[in-house]
């Protein structure tokens, strides 16, 4: 499901921004060296490039949208660090310096809803949950509300 869920966002953003890049991208590491055969790859779920921003969207398909610290509610923090990273790459070897990040869960029954915002080294990064329990109408209407150029 997870993966029909990111084929579904990348498939509904390139129709709605049909005249900007939209794609599943690798993005590259921001690095000196030539041979870095151990770094992980880094491939986003969504990469909308506009002619002055970059957005890079990462879907997430949980039951449980957001993880238990100490018996705090509190974003997933690997999820966190992973948008950062790409983000912050993406901002030094992409087409722009203003890069925003949106991790973009969907809605479960138990999981919770996160919905945040936080700026990072000068970059937007945004946690938010998509109801895909709506009609059509109402669901086109969250995914345009989240990206606007």
């Amino acid at each position: 499901m997870s993966r029909l869920y990111e084929k579904f966002l990348l498939k509904y953003y390139q129709q709605r921004f049909s005249n900007y890049e939209v794609k599943s991208a690798y993005i590259k590491w921001d690095k000196m060296e030539k041979e870095t055969p151990y770094l992980p790859t880094m491939h986003s779920d969504v990469r909308i490039c506009g002619q002055n921003r970059t957005v890079v969207l990462d879907a997430k398909y949980y039951q449980h949208s957001l993880q238990r610290n100490f018996g705090v509610k509190k974003f997933h923090s690997d999820n966190m660090y992973q948008i950062i990273t790409y983000v912050l790459n993406e901002s030094r070897t992409g087409h722009n310096s203003n890069v925003e990040g949106i991790i973009l869960y969907a809605k479960s029954s138990i999981g919770g809803h996160p919905d945040g915002e936080i700026h990072i080294l000068g970059h937007r990064f945004r946690v938010k949950t998509l109801d895909l329990n709506v009609n059509w109408q109402q669901l086109t209407e969250q995914l345009d509300r989240l990206i606007v150029f």
